[in-house]
Formats: structure tokens, C-alpha cells, sequence
């Protein structure tokens, strides 16, 4: 199945679980971090108006979100060897990454700032700066798994099936024969 698939498109509705797993010196923070803003990233990846036309977040955006590495309404400073006025490539790109991820976030209703003193998972409630039972790791990695390929799949069938998301009507349709593949609904 080859398929052109516009750059609008391309990019992650969540992190990478890959990502988050791989990196054991960050996978607690960022899995902290990841839980302080699920139910917004969530809700905001299931909105009819995001589904076959909004942007996703690129590998990059996740990781500077995820590590807590924005600072809305700030660029990275230069490095002390760079002529004043100009700023070095990596400086350019990480402002660069920095607004694109904020933009992103901000639209997404995403609190990018706030400082929080615990987080919860299935009614459990987890401080922040302690490292989460392994048990609740792999939940919430498992969790990221299964959502990431059915949003995938709906994003698919969005693209696929065009037409009939366009009919406002029919919407509810198509997304419910999706979530049926799954027994599943958000």
C-alpha cells in the first residue's frame, strides 16, 4: 500500500513508547511528565476537527515536551562564541523546535509550565519526584502502545475513507466502526 501522505500528517497523537522505555535514565520523568498531560494529549488527538487534518507532533516535540524543555515565549541563547546578533544552527533549531512544540501544545490545550506535586493512574495517585512502581511503567507503556496504533488506525481510515469523514453525518459512523475493531472508545 503506498500512500502520499501530506506533512501535515506526518508525526506522533502521543509519544513513542519506544522512545520513553528505550531511555532509562528519563523514563520515569518523562513518564510522569507524560501522565500530567494524557487526558488533554488524548482529547485532543480524538477531536473531530484534529483527526484527518490536524498536526501531530514530531519525535522531537515529544521529547522536548516530555522533558519538560519548553519555555513558551523564550528562544535558546547563544553560545558565547557566536558573533552577537546571530545565533549558531543548533540555537536556530531548538528555537525553532521550542515554538513549533509550544504552538503545538498550546493549541492542543496543553499546560506546558505547570509545576506539579504528584500524578495519577487508575485512581492511584504517585508523587512526582519518586520513581513509579515498574508495575505502573509498563501499564502506562502499554497503554501508550495500544492508543498510538488505533489512533493510527483512525487517522488511516480518516485519510482512506475521506469522503465520508467530510459528511459531518456520518462521522459517528466510521469512527464507531473503528473503535469496534477494538471494543474500545475513549
Amino acid at each position: 500500500l503506498a500512500l502520499h501522505l501530506a506533512p501535515h500528517t506526518l508525526g506522533y497523537a502521543c509519544p513513542d513508547p519506544n522512545m520513553i522505555a528505550a531511555s532509562a535514565n528519563r523514563r520515569n520523568a518523562w513518564l510522569v511528565t507524560w501522565l500530567s498531560r494524557r487526558d488533554a494529549s488524548y482529547f485532543y488527538a480524538i477531536s473531530k476537527d484534529n483527526l484527518w487534518v490536524g498536526e501531530q507532533a514530531s519525535l522531537q516535540a515529544w521529547k522536548a515536551v516530555l522533558s519538560n524543555r519548553l519555555d513558551p515565549g523564550k528562544s535558546p541563547s547563544t553560545s558565547n562564541n557566536t558573533p552577537a546578533g546571530k545565533k549558531s544552527a543548533l540555537a536556530r533549531r531548538k528555537a525553532r523546535l521550542n515554538k513549533d512544540a509550544t504552538d503545538f501544545f498550546t493549541a492542543a490545550g496543553l499546560s506546558l509550565g505547570k509545576a506539579l506535586l504528584e500524578v495519577m493512574w487508575n485512581g492511584g495517585t504517585f508523587p512526582v519526584h519518586e520513581p513509579l512502581p515498574n508495575e505502573i511503567s509498563t501499564q502506562v507503556l502499554w497503554e501508550l502502545f495500544e492508543n498510538n496504533f488505533r489512533l493510527e488506525l483512525l487517522r488511516l481510515d480518516c485519510y482512506l475513507m475521506r469522503a465520508e469523514w467530510e459528511v459531518l453525518e456520518l462521522q459517528d459512523v466510521r469512527e464507531n466502526l473503528v473503535k469496534l475493531v477494538f471494543f474500545w472508545a475513549f
